[in-house]
Order: C-alpha cells, then structure tokens, then sequence
C-alpha cells in the first residue's frame, strides 16, 4: 500500500465526506471502518431504510453528491397522520403547541435538558399530550435520549428547519456512501 497521509476512523457519513474532500484535495486517505459495510447509521437493506431515510430540505452539498453519482431523489414530503384511541387524525405535535414551544425555547437563557425545560415550562395537565409528542418527537426523529438532549441544541436544529421538503433517493440512501467511495478512490478497511 502506498503511503497514508491520513488514517480516518470510521466510514459513517462524516468519515466519509472528510475523506473524499481530502482525497480530492490531492492527500492520501485511508478509512477504518469496524464493521462489514460503510455508512454507519445509514443502512440500506434492499428497499428498506434500516437507517437514515430522508433528506430533509434541500441541501446543495447532498443534491451535488447525487448529482455527482448519477443518482436521483423524489419528493417524500407528505401529509402526517397518527392511529390514537381507534382513529386516525392529523393532530401531530406541530397542532398541539409547537409554536409555544418554540417560544418557549427561544426565551431560555441557560441550556438544560428538554425533559427539564418541558417540566419546567409545560408541567401543567393540559400539555401532557405535547410533552409526551415532543418526547417522542426528540427521541424518534433526533434518536436522542429527551433526559439527555439540549434544548439549546434542538432549539437550533429546529429553528433551521424552516424548510419542510423531504426527499428519498431512488434505491436507498445507501447509495450515497458507496458513490462517495468509488468517486474518491479511497481504500477503506473494515474489520468484522
């Protein structure tokens, strides 16, 4: 093997846009990867998203890499509807109080955790279906633990989220990270 310049640990999406743009700013790369397969979180299974499955927005550098693999995406954007006590309705966390919750957010002066800030500012009997939606809104949606999550951190992410578009890329997601290794050239080691 030729000489490395840089050894980067892990072939997650991160490791991976950090190799290719080294790579193509002329260094010699070489991925660790412990597992079988690149991607990390992102996991595609035939037709089935065991990982990452939207795009949220539309994001330049994401499109310009689909682009570049001569891939393409669809919208994925769509209504949201949710099963409770026998039925189904659109009452989502978004029509339960998520502007007072951002209002909220935006007022905070020291970041604590957003079960703390939820306890804090929406104990009352009248916010227990948003506490519990916005739960499981930071758990399903951000995989984070909402005992563990900073509000200064969502409030951030959320706030930039002004864009609601969705896209899914035809075939998986997993395409992506294999189309950034090819395009750099870069070995990748995996270990399993």
């Amino acid at each position: 093997m030729t000489e490395t310049n840089v050894i980067i640990i892990g072939a997650g999406a991160a490791g991976l846009m950090a190799a290719r743009t080294l790579a193509k700013g002329g260094k010699r790369v070489l991925v660790l990867e412990a597992r079988d397969r690149i991607g990390g979180r992102i996991h595609t299974v035939e037709d089935a998203e065991l990982g990452a499955e939207f795009i949220h927005g539309n994001l330049p550098v994401t499109f310009n890499l689909i682009k570049e693999g001569g891939l393409q995406a669809r919208s994925a954007s769509a209504e949201m509807w949710q099963y409770e006590n026998g039925s189904l309705t659109t009452d989502t966390i978004f029509s339960l109080g998520w502007d007072e919750v951002m209002d909220r957010l935006n007022e905070l002066e020291t970041d604590i955790t957003i079960t703390e800030f939820l306890n804090r500012y929406f104990n009352e009997d009248r916010y227990v279906d948003l506490r519990a939606a916005v739960c499981g809104f930071v758990a399903g949606y951000d995989t984070a633990d909402p005992d563990r999550a900073s509000s200064y951190a969502l409030r951030k992410e959320w706030q930039s989220e002004d864009d609601n578009s969705q896209h899914r890329i035809n075939g998986g997601t997993g395409l992506l990270q294999h189309t950034s290794k090819r395009r750099s050239k870069m070995p990748v080691v995996a270990s399993h």
